[in-house]
């Protein structure tokens, strides 16, 4: 077990919680995801789900421990400078998933942010015209 992180505190708050339609393309359905996960901030913040049509234009960058965004979206209601992304969609092949990007950034591998930015591009346009990212905007 590793010792605790004096400056990192858990979060007490309510877990976040949000569902949505997996994007597709023609005739193909996916479904449904629900998630419900703790926030990352231990100050005040809110969940952002962003869809956006692809090519994805995201500008983020590794800030110790997590991927923040540098660069306001186009989008209204998209993601803006600050906010940490969480989650994006990941294709497997044909098949979605959501990839946690904080947990692979808390290994703090040497290519961790690689890690991430693969599961990016792996919303290339073959099975959807839109990606979803999920991002935690800290508040006030």
């Amino acid at each position: 077990t590793r010792a605790a992180d004096p400056n990192v505190m858990e979060s007490t708050r309510a877990n976040f919680a949000c569902s949505f339609e997996i994007p597709k393309k023609g005739i193909s359905e996916y479904g449904t995801v629900n998630m419900n996960f703790k926030p990352l901030l231990a100050t005040d913040s809110e969940l952002v789900v962003v869809r956006n049509e692809l090519p994805l234009e995201l500008s983020a960058e590794p800030k110790g421990r997590v991927v923040a965004v540098t660069k306001d979206g186009k989008a209204d209601g998209g993601e803006r400078v600050g906010d940490i992304l969480r989650f994006t969609l990941k294709w497997n092949g044909p098949e979605p998933s959501m990839f946690d990007v904080c947990k692979c950034m808390e290994r703090r591998l040497e290519n961790s942010f690689d890690q991430v930015v693969a599961a990016l591009v792996t919303n290339d346009g073959s099975y959807a015209d839109e990606i979803v990212l999920i991002f935690e905007r800290p508040v006030g």
